[in-house]
């Protein structure tokens, strides 16, 4: 019996369209990784030179992503019927497989 392909994804499993969007993400870090640990250098410094510079950049989006959730809440927030209310800033580090992701949140202008 044959399965038919989502149509919502394209042949590899990724949606429509990421696959060379992801093509230009490996271009951007061969770019970095050429940059940082040179053209002449073993295969093992550029697999660590990739892996911290894929890492690094993971890290920073969701940190990013995280952050604009945290400035999009109000003063106030509702959590399971308890009322929290922003009083001071301040600041925290949320655990990632990235690793920690800073998020800071403070007087609003």
């Amino acid at each position: 019996m044959r399965s038919l392909q989502d149509p919502s994804e394209d042949g590899n499993g990724y949606l429509p369209g990421v696959d060379k969007r992801i093509a230009a993400v490996t271009r951007a870090l061969r770019r970095a990784v050429d940059a940082t640990v040179g053209l002449n250098c073993s295969f093992a410094e550029r697999e660590r030179a990739t892996m911290e510079i894929g890492n690094e950049a993971e890290r920073r989006l969701l940190e990013e992503e995280l952050q604009s959730i945290a400035e999009a809440h109000g003063e106030d927030l509702l959590i399971n019927g308890i009322l929290y209310r922003e009083f001071r800033p301040g600041s925290h580090q949320y655990a990632s497989l990235c690793g920690p992701l800073g998020i800071s949140r403070g007087w609003r202008a």
